[in-house]
Order: structure tokens, then sequence, then C-alpha cells
């Protein structure tokens, strides 16, 4: 309690490196949750991540990676007590140490993690937006190294997760357009024209509803 105690303070205080010291301590000495601690340890995954996001603005990459995998590892803890109620947050926690370890440059570790996130999210989180990210991710990833086709399979799982979440919005738009793109790199001419045209015909819907968001056309 003491380190975690002393991690929010200081994180608050604005002693980033005294904040991921303590944070540090509070699970090397932390044992398996106890259910009177569950509460307290969920509390302590969004102090994690708040320190996270402060060493990312800090743009401190190899701690944001520290941090990101203490969140990993508390979720696990609260995952294996009950899985239910916590495999989604692992994910959750999975998807962020993953990016983290992609910005700091280590692909090849950021990669299984991210694959780990997805089976938990599929299984446990299908509609969350965490798992869109961890699609758009590995997409991402696939495409980095010429793996064209594995990208559009993985850019049509994400679309149809953002078509059971959150139909006709933005956020269906942009995945339109990121499946364009990766289906006009893969040589896919005639897939992308219609593709393309889904997305204007649904921007154009959106900003017939609320004008304000004319600029999503312009992005297309």
């Amino acid at each position: 309690l003491a380190w975690m105690g002393a991690a929010i303070s200081e994180r608050r205080a604005g002693d980033l490196d005294a904040a991921l010291d303590a944070a540090v301590h509070a699970l090397d000495v932390m044992g398996p949750p106890m259910a009177e601690d569950v509460q307290m340890c969920a509390a302590f995954l969004q102090d994690l991540d708040d320190l996270r996001k402060d060493l990312r603005v800090a743009q401190r990459r190899d701690d944001v990676v520290r941090a990101a995998g203490l969140m990993s590892d508390l979720a696990t803890r609260l995952a294996e007590r009950d899985e239910a109620a916590y495999a989604g947050v692992l994910g959750f926690a999975l998807v962020n140490e993953a990016a983290a370890r992609a910005n700091a440059g280590d692909l090849g570790t950021a990669a299984p993690v991210n694959e780990e996130a997805i089976r938990l999210l599929q299984e446990h989180a299908p509609t969350s937006t965490a798992l869109t990210t961890a699609l758009s991710n590995r997409a991402a990833w696939q495409r980095r190294s010429g793996q064209w086709e594995e990208a559009v399979a993985t850019e049509h799982l994400a679309l149809a997760g953002v078509r059971t979440a959150l139909p006709a919005t933005r956020a269906e738009v942009e995945r339109l357009n990121s499946l364009f793109l990766t289906l006009v790199r893969s040589g896919r001419r005639d897939e992308a024209e219609q593709t393309i045209s889904e997305a204007v015909e649904l921007s154009r819907r959106l900003v017939e509803d609320d004008p304000g968001q004319t600029s999503m056309l312009a992005t297309l």
C-alpha cells in the first residue's frame, strides 16, 4: 500500500523517476491479490496508465515500456483471480504494452504481445475499441513488412468490428479509408474503388446529419 501511494503522490508531484521506481517496488512486494485487495489493485491500474501517459508525453520511450509492462503484470494477476471480470482489462493493457514496445523500436516483442491482446479481446470484449486498435496495429505492421494480403484480411476484421460496435460513424469511415489504402497497395483496385465509394457515401450521409463533420470528406 505504501509503495502504491508513493507512486501516485510522486507522479502528481511531477517526479516521474520516483513514481516509476515506487510502482516497480509496489508490484515486486505484491503477491496474488486477495479478495479484499482487488478493488484497490484495479484502481492502481488506472494510476499506472496515467504514469504511462505522462512518460509518453515526456518522450521517455523505454520507461513507457516499463510502465506498460507493470500494468500488464498487475492486470494478469487480476485476470488470474477473476478471468471474466479482468480478461478484457488485461487485453487493453497488452494493447498499450505492444504499442509501447513498437514505439521503442522493438517490433519483435510487440507483435506477439499484440496477438495475445487480440485473442483475449476477441473472446472477452469483441466490441471494444481496444480490439480495433490492436487490429489496426497488426495491419500497420503487416503493411510495413509487405504482407499485403494479410493486412487486407486484418483491415476487414477491424471494419467488421467497428460496424458492429459503432456503425455509421466517423470510426467506420476511417476504417473504410484504411482498408481502401491497403487494397490499393495490394493491387486490388476494383475492391479499393468500391471501398472508397462506400466511405464517400457514408461520409456524405454523416455530413448531412452533422455539417460540422464536413472536414471528414476532405480527407477522402
